[in-house]
């Protein structure tokens, strides 16, 4: 897999916009109106490059990562109002290279409010396909606000009432959550570097190596920890009795009742159990 520049990023992680002109495009409807809301959202998104946010480094979200936000996705819905609130107090924004969306999405909270942009990379290009935003209202829920005839405008997405919108705000709370509230891994890749990582998705190519062209540093989020449990302590086991299998004087198998002494068993590594949900 290799990571490819990126102009959006390049145009959000450095100073020199002319380098950009030309390579940043913004996706055609045949609504008009919907072409005016994406460019309007290209001059937010502007305006706030222009104020110098804190953006972070580009994160490459791996599959196993993403796995894990759709196993806890339920446990944040609770509390989405904290989180909103938090994230706003914290100005938390960054770029998320997705694996799922196949986009980079560049998101930030503020207000009590999260603001996501969409951008699809073809052929060297960043093209502007959805932007939305999002607060929490009085009774807890989520409420996205984009005009309904750009959500369900078949020249941007496909199939009619589509619900990218809601997909990505709950994707963008999971994500942000699950980054800051639990024990995940990252691996940071230098420019022009490769690394392996342990692939837990797919048994047949137990590594994956991933390439970084993107002209700057890139995080890559795994989560090995969400499918496999490590112990490398010494582990003190009881003496036990247990029947072990042996042959008889007539070849036969039959089972022996042994007493197995105490002993040190130096740690594990075994695959996580995931218990269905009762």
């Amino acid at each position: 897999m290799v990571i490819k520049k990126q102009p959006v990023i390049s145009w959000l992680l450095t100073d020199n916009a002319k380098e950009f002109i030309g390579k940043l495009k913004i996706a055609e409807s045949d609504n008009n109106k919907n072409n005016v809301y994406l460019y309007n959202s290209y001059l937010k998104l502007a305006k706030i490059r222009a104020a110098k946010p804190e953006w972070g480094v580009p994160e490459l979200v791996m599959p196993s990562f993403e796995k894990a936000m759709e196993k806890g996705g339920s446990a944040f819905n609770k509390i989405w109002n904290q989180l909103f609130n938090d994230f706003s107090q914290q100005s938390e924004c960054g770029i998320i290279v997705s694996t799922l969306w196949k986009c980079t999405i560049v998101y930030g909270f503020g207000n009590k409010k999260l603001f996501i942009w969409l951008y699809s990379n073809v052929c060297g290009e960043s093209i502007l396909r959805c932007y939305c935003e999002s607060y929490v209202n009085s009774s807890g829920q989520i409420v996205v606000m984009a005009p309904y005839e750009f959500v369900t405008d078949a020249c941007l997405f496909s199939g009619p009432d589509a619900k990218v919108c809601e997909y990505l705000t709950n994707y963008i709370v999971d994500y942000v959550a699950l980054k800051k509230y639990a024990p995940v891994e990252k691996v940071i890749v230098a420019n022009n570097s490769s690394v392996k990582i342990e692939s837990v998705d797919n048994k047949y190519n137990p590594t994956r190596k991933i390439r970084n062209e993107s002209g700057q540093k890139v995080i890559i989020m795994d989560s090995k920890w969400f499918t496999k449990i490590i112990n490398d302590n010494d582990i003190v086991v009881r003496g036990f009795f247990r029947l072990q299998n042996k042959k008889n004087e007539d070849g036969e198998w039959i089972k022996e009742l042994i007493y197995v002494d105490s002993f040190i068993r130096h740690g594990y590594h075994r695959n996580a159990k995931i218990e269905d949900e009762v």
